[in-house]
């Protein structure tokens, strides 16, 4: 049974649970705990399910935010709500402004997903 469909796969509920539980451990792993503040800066697809459910996994609290944002709006939430990871995507831009803003905070953890469906196809 299918539990998400994005534009280019679609994926059951054991794949995105299996997807939560690598993300929530790779999480708490660094270092994220109950309370924290995580940005989810993804645009609308199955990797923002996985990310804002793993973040409410591990009791952390979801800031989702729009990705159309400018690097200072990005920056300015950071700062504000003291997050202590920002998932995105890892393209060149945007790894540019997750480093930008690290300089610039504590150090947000960045974590890149692979886009695998079943059986790593």
């Amino acid at each position: 049974m299918l539990a998400v469909v994005d534009h280019d796969r679609s994926v059951s509920f054991r794949e995105i649970d299996a997807e939560v539980a690598a993300l929530a451990g790779y999480l708490k792993h660094q270092g994220v705990r109950t309370g924290d503040r995580v940005i989810v800066h993804l645009r609308k697809s199955i990797q923002e399910v996985v990310a804002m459910l793993a973040v409410s996994r591990i009791g952390a609290v979801v800031v989702n935010v729009n990705t159309q944002w400018t690097l200072d709006q990005l920056g300015y939430v950071t700062e504000d709500c003291r997050a202590s990871a920002l998932i995105v995507v890892a393209s060149p831009l945007m790894l540019l402004a997750a480093l930008a803003i690290k300089l610039d905070s504590r150090g947000p953890v960045l974590y890149r997903q692979e886009r695998v469906g079943l059986d790593n196809k």
